[in-house]
């Protein structure tokens, strides 16, 4: 039995990194890949409340480059909730936010 469940764990840890994935905007190129429970739980803590601050927040948090670099940062914040187009970002929150590509893919 406890072999299934580590084979289980070995399968949700390949699917995080395979969710890995990139989205280009404006001829950028993001990096980004879905939530863990500890991340969902530091977005919580950082921006308890629904709305712009919390949406941002998930850009800070898991927008990056390539190599893993963060894209955007706390000081870019106020930009991002009142100085850009929210239908770029949008792109880029349901990338993070929504099902997998494979679910995607069967609906």
């Amino acid at each position: 039995m406890s072999s299934d469940k580590l084979t289980l764990i070995q399968a949700l840890q390949a699917d995080l990194k395979g969710r890995r994935r990139k989205v280009s905007v404006l001829g950028h190129d993001v990096w980004v890949s879905p939530f863990t429970v500890e991340e969902e739980n530091l977005l919580s803590e950082r921006e308890p409340k629904a709305g712009a601050a919390r949406y941002v927040e998930i850009l800070i948090m898991k927008c990056t480059d390539e190599s893993g670099a963060p894209v955007f940062s706390r000081n870019d914040k106020d930009l991002l909730i009142n100085g850009v187009p929210s239908d770029h970002l949008s792109r880029l929150v349901d990338a993070i936010t929504g099902p997998a590509i494979a679910a995607q893919a069967k609906n």
